[in-house]
């Protein structure tokens, strides 16, 4: 039987990327009974991926070509990624989250029925943000839901000023508003 490996492309999976261009996994030591045809499961934390692999060679040790350090690595074929956040995968995270950098899944049915489904992705994410909730729009205070929305009030008119009544300048002595008022005299005062 085929079985399921969890390997870590370093340690939060920065390194996923140099092992697919690769076409390698790379091992702290080596993985007693890990055969071509085994599945490699590689999470990468950072884009929240599980990157999926077949096992295609045996050891080999290989110089990095820019540090010059020997590491211990597999040739593989890489064949996708399955979405980490994904409702599916909720039940495999404590398998997957453990902190060690190799080891052997023991639900490997599960695994091996996600290899060839539709959740599998080829091109990884560009870059992995947590979703956005929609901005909730504010509350209102309407009975039913077919209210219009509220028009906001125009600005209050002034109010106009009091009119103070003035005394007519003429000899009739009464109280007058200004508006009838020609000069200060009133109507009656004005034609006497």
């Amino acid at each position: 039987m085929r079985r399921v490996w969890l390997i870590r492309a370093g340690e939060n999976g920065e390194r996923i990327d140099v092992m697919r261009h690769a076409g390698r996994i790379e091992m702290a030591t080596s993985v007693d009974g890990m055969r071509m045809g085994d599945l490699v499961v590689s999470p990468n934390d950072d884009r929240h991926e599980v990157w999926l692999a077949t096992v295609a060679g045996d050891d080999d040790i290989t110089i990095e070509p820019v540090t010059g350090r020997s590491v211990l690595s597999r040739a593989v074929d890489w064949m996708g990624w399955l979405d980490r956040d994904a409702a599916f995968m909720r039940d495999q995270w404590k398998s997957i989250d453990r902190p060690l950098s190799a080891y052997e899944l023991f639900n490997r049915d599960w695994w091996w029925n996600h290899v060839g489904s539709s959740a599998v992705a080829v091109a990884p994410r560009p870059a992995w943000a947590k979703p956005v909730k929609p901005a909730r729009a504010p509350a209102t205070r309407a009975r039913s839901s077919t209210a219009t929305p509220r028009v906001p009030k125009p600005a209050p008119k002034p109010k106009p000023k009091a009119v103070v009544p003035v005394l007519c300048a003429g000899s009739c002595g009464l109280v007058w508003s200004p508006y009838v008022l020609v000069d200060g005299l009133c109507a009656d005062c004005r034609m006497s």
